[in-house]
């Protein structure tokens, strides 16, 4: 065992919980060369009655969590006691069968910082999974305040802690880590590298505390999980979640390489193509993806060879906007060059950001590996990144056709695709008590004719009735379609005889329906009235039969605006606790202060749906059947894979689907109790573009 010599251990602290004297607290690091050696001082402090509690960082040959591995680990323990160690375990201690029992322990309680990126890494070099208790600071600092921008342990240091930590570049002279620079990392004396990375171990252990006093003494109001505090959120729904992610990365999801490439060697040609129309048009060069030349082309003087087209919109920095409301505006005015350019930015996104990572993604396994974000929103959604599978287009058929790459684990399997139906629709009324439109949902109707039928005094039947017709198949029995809706042969006759009234049902119906998620995605009366093709009249007024319909929506709508101007720290919460702040409230620019109240609706609604798919996947993950708390999943083969919005993607072996997909079923409509359940549709199928 090696000890950093001519250091008094001697800890003196500071009575201010969130600041502390770091010249006299930082222990020793310690070295040690052998498990026992570290079992032995680890040991010693638990038998003196401290908790068995420990921070774990890994120092790695880069970020890759597939490919990269383990070259030192630090482990420190005893924040705020005599007992208090920093320690360094070089590879042959980390990789003996002892440390591994040791760290893999369902007894364990580890903290890390990313711990996602650090599991990877640990088992990368053969560890197995971690049984334990986890936790992350990363995550406990974005619930404390998720509008902070630098979370990392040396931005968060200075701030909860008072310790300045140097940066890896500073200490070793490496600007990044690949293979080359590993060799010099090893290279570099033992101490140093111990002082370095030690620190990080003690940091995150010290935050854990500071973190963990601070949500113990935030309240959140009363809520559905019957928490008291930030930190039973935590424990309850985001903790649990930080295992359940990791397994769903570790595993993958299977793709279908020869169908991405059938799809992107059409979509290159198109590109080539759209690219030779718009110089053509144009009538000079240009790069399709620079808004300043576009610009310069649709509203510079004719004199420079523009068009001298006026002007639509400016950006926040005064220049002249091109992005895609204004395109969309000239392609109405009949400009071919913004036509071509839509679609030119639209097949482009498509192979940058979905076919072409999906592609240079793949393992041996034909498997994608994303990572998903506990902290990536502000809402509490998750996201996801290298690469980001939470944007695929959930409509259209570009976004049918990329799904329909994704494919089953294995060959005898088959994907169970779960999507809840018009939740946030459901949480809206639920949160408001809204009891006109819990009555329609509890009653089985569709909530969006139900809405236009309260709004405009027309038949329930004949507006849902409308809508089966225009997506029955020719030939359908629309008999049998409207019986089994409980909509009676009336409405069908009168459609049938009237089939000049069908479209304006339709469109009556997708006036309720933008209304209704308008308002929860913070939508104002101009943009309704550019969706629905309407006059800003007509919106206004269509909104106010909205709330006429609807009167405790308005009512829930205008109270939350109150709550965030009046609330102390201006925030607002979800159905389960989470927090928002909001401070630009209290901002005399009245766009700011419009644009948080839009924001703390769509948050108390939104951020609602996101507790519930976290409740849904910490339950199927824990679950006998599905997941058994493990990377092995549950029975049957079956594995949780993937979460996308409202929905989950499960594989199975195919024998067993009912099985699988009944549990899953009888999960998701009993995950939370509401004052109407919530509707969900399960789908087996032989690829995700296959649900429905």
């Amino acid at each position: 065992m090696t000890v950093q010599s001519n250091v008094v251990r001697e800890y003196t602290w500071q009575k201010d919980k969130n600041m502390l004297n770091t010249s006299s607290i930082l222990p020793n690091y310690v070295i040690y060369n052998t498990f026992d050696e570290f079992y032995k001082d680890y040991s010693t402090y638990i038998r003196n009655g401290n908790l068995d509690l420990i921070a774990l960082d890994t120092e790695t040959t880069g970020l890759d969590t597939a490919k990269d591995v383990v070259v030192f680990v630090s482990i420190a323990w005893g924040w705020e006691n005599d007992g208090a160690v920093r320690a360094l375990l070089p590879m042959d201690v980390v990789l003996s069968s002892k440390f591994s029992d040791w760290v893999s322990d369902s007894d364990r309680t580890i903290i890390f910082a990313n711990a996602s990126y650090d599991m990877h890494l640990l088992y990368n070099m053969g560890l197995p999974e971690l049984q334990g208790v986890i936790h992350d600071v990363i995550i406990m600092c974005h619930l404390r305040d998720e509008n902070r921008f630098q979370k990392s342990i040396k931005a968060q240091a200075p701030d909860f802690l008072g310790i300045t930590m140097k940066s890896f570049e500073e200490t070793f002279g490496i600007k990044g880590k690949s293979n080359q620079e590993t060799l010099l990392l090893l290279e570099a004396p033992i101490e140093k590298v111990a002082h370095y990375a030690t620190l990080d171990a003690w940091v995150t252990l010290g935050l854990f505390h500071k973190h963990s006093e601070y949500m113990l003494e935030y309240p959140i109001p009363t809520n559905f999980g019957g928490w008291d505090n930030l930190w039973e959120y935590y424990e309850e729904l985001e903790m649990p979640l930080i295992k359940t992610l990791w397994c769903m990365e570790r595993r993958g999801i299977r793709v279908d390489p020869l169908h991405i490439m059938s799809l992107l060697a059409p979509a290159e040609e198109e590109l080539e193509t759209l690219n030779a129309e718009i110089l053509h048009l144009a009538k000079k060069p240009i790069n399709a993806r620079s808004t300043k030349q576009l610009s310069k082309v649709f509203f510079g003087p004719k004199s420079e060879g523009g068009m001298g087209l006026k002007v639509i919109k400016r950006t926040e920095k005064g220049g002249i906007s091109t992005d895609d409301e204004v395109l969309a505006k000239l392609a109405k005015q009949g400009v071919e060059l913004a036509e071509k350019i839509i679609r030119y930015r639209e097949i482009y996104k498509v192979t940058s950001t979905y076919l072409k990572p999906l592609l240079d993604k793949l393992d041996n396994k034909h498997r994608i590996h994303t990572s998903f974000l506990q902290t990536g929103t502000r809402t509490g959604r998750l996201s996801s990144r290298n690469p980001n599978l939470q944007n695929i287009p959930t409509k259209g058929e570009i976004g049918s056709l990329i799904r329909k790459g994704f494919i089953p684990l294995e060959q005898d399997h088959v994907l169970i695709v779960a999507d809840y139906s018009q939740m946030e629709m459901v949480l809206m009324a639920d949160i408001s008590k809204e009891q006109t439109m819990l009555d329609a949902i509890g009653g089985g109707l569709d909530i969006h004719s139900a809405t236009a039928s309260n709004m405009m005094n027309i038949p329930y039947p004949l507006l849902m009735g409308a809508k089966l017709i225009s997506d029955s198949e020719d030939g359908a029995d629309l008999a049998t379609i409207f019986q089994s809706k409980g909509l009676g042969l009336d409405a069908l006759e009168y459609l049938q005889n009237n089939p000049q009234e069908i479209k304006p049902l339709k469109n009556a119906r997708k006036a309720a329906k933008a209304i209704g998620f308008g308002l929860i995605y913070g939508a104002g009366p101009a943009s309704l009235a550019e969706d629905l093709g309407v006059t800003l009249k007509e919106a206004k007024a269509k909104i106010k039969a909205f709330f006429k319909a609807y009167p405790s929506i308005d009512r829930f709508i205008k109270d939350t605006h109150s709550w965030l101007e009046n609330d102390p720290n201006h925030t607002v919460y979800t159905a389960w606790g989470r927090p928002r702040r909001l401070h630009g409230i209290t901002s005399r620019n009245r766009g700011m202060s419009s644009m948080c109240k839009r924001q703390a609706v769509n948050f108390t609604v939104q951020g609602s749906a996101s507790d519930i798919m976290k409740i849904v996947m910490n339950q199927i993950h824990a679950d006998p059947i599905l997941g058994r708390n493990s990377l092995i999943g549950g029975k049957y083969g079956c594995k949780l894979l993937l979460q996308v919005h409202d929905e989950v993607v499960l594989s199975c072996k195919r024998q067993y689907a009912d099985i699988v997909s009944n549990r899953l079923k009888e999960i998701m409509l009993n995950a939370v109790n509401l004052s109407v359940p919530l509707k969900s549709t399960t789908d087996v199928v032989n690829s995700w573009g296959e649900a429905k």
